[in-house]
């Protein structure tokens, strides 16, 4: 397997297919593709993997920031300028700073961790460390289809969450803050969508000179997500295309809905069909193979039909620009949640049986953020944040790096832009009015039109179908009582949202 924009550092050398080699400090050796943007100092001691731009508009670059760095009395850089500054960063990336090992907001370079170092893709640390290659499944039907961290199938080998970092020295996971003090004259949404927005305005520009060789195209469906990310596009003054492709689960919405918002705004939409005799099952074997696949989703097929491959074939060396990580702030699990923690049948709504590698693997991680808490995220929101996007779209984003001429970069993954959005009224937040307050602001030319369309008799007897069987299925795997007790949780969560 060639690890296209992979990396590892280890303390010798490896020979990996298509990784290149830099000596850095004390013997460690980076093995990188060649795909993959490396920026490192004089003293090979800080290290940017992957793309970073910087959202605060006066600051500089990433890489001008590390340049600049100086070392502390002690002769190592200061943890706490480390944080200061990566905390207004935004992109894919893993930074290395004397050792420690730090992650972008929502790890989606990911960092697995064994005895003999660390690599951005569970295939690779697996390969160096010479174990048979294995896929995760995720169960069939179950809501959590993808592998929770920081356990991975194979026990040599941990994932690092986004509240950690790692010290490749001592093997010390420490804590990393999410979110990031805010100092303005006060929460009210008006002010926190002026600054959102100010701040979004600098964080893409800044974006789109990093990736000044490439389109940007905007995957934009009928939903708030990909909508808000349309508007802060324009208010940032970008020149872009959205799209979107045709899948197996295509609502009405996502029909219907984004060829209006891009009309309204003026800016060219594709939707890309798919070719249902043109799947072809051994682009969908590499897929799960280089992905190992910790994540069951949608986007394995569009892979296997071709469909990303046919969208950058039109419009060459490409960046997608993509919405997943809105959700950390509107309490997406919140039916699996109480205030402190899981509630009771968290293990049941997530389909999770409890003697299973995901629990284990979740226990040590609620074990986490019990002896580290952190004020200002709710769990299911810091569940979201974490598992969610750092073990599903993390996977997701990985799987883009097969493709040539392709980046894959969430705009939102960015500390103090979600600092800012946790910041909102909750109300607004569960309703995700918030997400419509910023895309009125940023572009009042799509105001107009609806989140919603008509589904039709047909989709609407189809959805409550689906509901019947699942509530079926719930019967037969967990009886009446705890079945009853999942419900009644769904509806006090949707009587909030809805409120």
């Amino acid at each position: 397997m060639i690890y296209r924009r992979q990396f590892a550092v280890l303390k010798y050398a490896a020979q990996i297919p298509g990784l290149e080699r830099i000596d850095l400090w004390d013997g460690w050796i980076l093995h990188a593709h060649k795909a993959l943007p490396v920026f490192c100092d004089a003293e090979k001691h800080l290290l940017l993997l992957g793309i970073a731009w910087q959202t605060q508009p006066g600051l500089e670059s990433p890489e001008a920031q590390l340049s600049a760095l100086e070392r502390g009395a002690d002769g190592r850089y200061s943890r706490e300028a480390i944080l200061r500054m990566e905390e207004n960063w935004c992109g894919r990336y893993v930074l290395i700073a004397d050792q420690e090992v730090f992650l972008d907001a929502n790890g989606l370079l990911g960092v697995f961790i064994s005895a003999e170092g660390i690599a951005s893709q569970l295939a690779l640390m697996a390969e160096i460390l010479g174990l048979e290659q294995k896929r995760y499944t995720a169960r069939p039907g179950a809501r959590m289809n993808w592998l929770p961290a920081p356990l991975t199938p194979y026990p040599q080998i941990r994932r690092c969450l986004p509240s950690q970092t790692y010290d490749l020295e001592s093997g010390e996971v420490r804590s990393r803050p999410l979110l990031v003090p805010l100092s303005l004259p006060s929460d009210s949404p008006d002010v926190l969508t002026e600054e959102f927005l100010r701040v979004s305005d600098a964080s893409l520009r800044n974006m789109a000179q990093k990736l000044s060789d490439c389109a940007l195209l905007l995957a934009l469906t009928g939903g708030y997500d990909s909508r808000a990310l349309f508007a802060m596009l324009k208010h940032a003054g970008l020149s872009f295309r959205a799209f979107n492709l045709w899948h197996d689960h295509f609502s009405a919405a996502d029909s219907a809905l984004p060829a209006q918002v891009a009309e309204s705004g003026e800016v060219p939409f594709e939707q890309g069909a798919r070719d249902l005799s043109k799947k072809n099952d051994e682009l969908e074997q590499a897929y799960l193979a280089f992905t190992s696949g910790l994540m069951l989703d949608e986007d394995r097929l569009f892979y296997a039909y071709g469909q990303y491959q046919s969208l950058i074939a039109q419009h060459g060396r490409s960046a997608l620009i993509r919405g997943g990580i809105w959700a950390n702030a509107v309490e997406s699990y919140g039916s699996a949640f109480q205030a402190d923690g899981p509630n009771d049948v968290f293990y049941e709504w997530f389909g999770i049986p409890r003697s299973s590698l995901e629990a284990d693997s979740l226990a040590e991680y609620f074990r986490w953020t019990e002896e580290h808490p952190e004020a200002g995220i709710c769990p299911a929101d810091r569940f979201y944040w974490e598992q969610r996007c750092g073990g599903w779209l993390s996977a997701i984003e990985t799987g883009f790096d097969m493709l040539e001429d392709t980046l894959s970069f969430h705009p939102m993954n960015s500390r103090y832009l979600l600092s800012i959005l946790l910041r909102y009224p909750r109300e607004e937040r569960l309703s995700k009015a918030h997400e419509a307050r910023i895309a009125r602001a940023a572009c009042p030319a799509i105001a107009g039109v609806p989140y919603k369309v008509e589904a039709g008799k047909k989709s609407r007897v189809a959805f409550y179908l689906q509901k019947g069987r699942m509530a079926v299925k719930r019967l037969r795997q967990y009886g009446l009582k705890r079945t009853v007790l999942i419900y009644k949780n769904i509806f006090h969560h949707n009587k909030e949202k809805n409120q």
